[in-house]
């Protein structure tokens, strides 16, 4: 997981998954992050 300067989360996909992804036609990454009282989430979606 990346940020940018904004504090916007990105996502970095590499190697097998990446292989994968483009197989499967994954065009583009949404990545959404929350926390709360130390409970931490993440949310990823693939959308081809």
């Amino acid at each position: 997981m990346c940020v940018e300067d904004s504090g916007q989360p990105w996502l970095r996909v590499t190697g097998t998954v990446a292989a994968r992804a483009a197989e499967l036609g994954v065009r583009s990454w949404h990545v959404s992050l929350s926390h709360d009282a130390g409970v931490a989430s993440a949310v990823v979606i693939a959308e081809g």
